[in-house]
């Protein structure tokens, strides 16, 4: 999908890419570069609920998805 940059810094979301990760109006986004790359994440409207369940039954594989997880972020931070 190729989407313009309006001259205030601007893009519109493909209705087809929103639908896909239900992002409406109001929803936020987090903005993240990675490498040469933007990155845009919706975050859930509840993010603690969002997280339940998350690292089930992984054991201590989770522990390390959890920590890598943290350590991009402090890298993209």
């Amino acid at each position: 999908m190729v989407v313009t940059v309006s001259s205030k810094g601007q893009v519109v979301i493909p209705a087809k890419a929103r639908k896909a990760l239900g992002v409406k109006p109001g929803t936020q986004m987090d903005a993240a570069v990675d490498g040469g790359s933007l990155v845009f994440t919706p975050i859930p409207e509840s993010p603690v609920e969002a997280g339940f369940g998350m690292f089930k039954g992984k054991g201590d594989s989770g522990v390390r998805t959890l920590i890598g997880l943290r350590r991009r972020d402090r890298r993209h931070g």
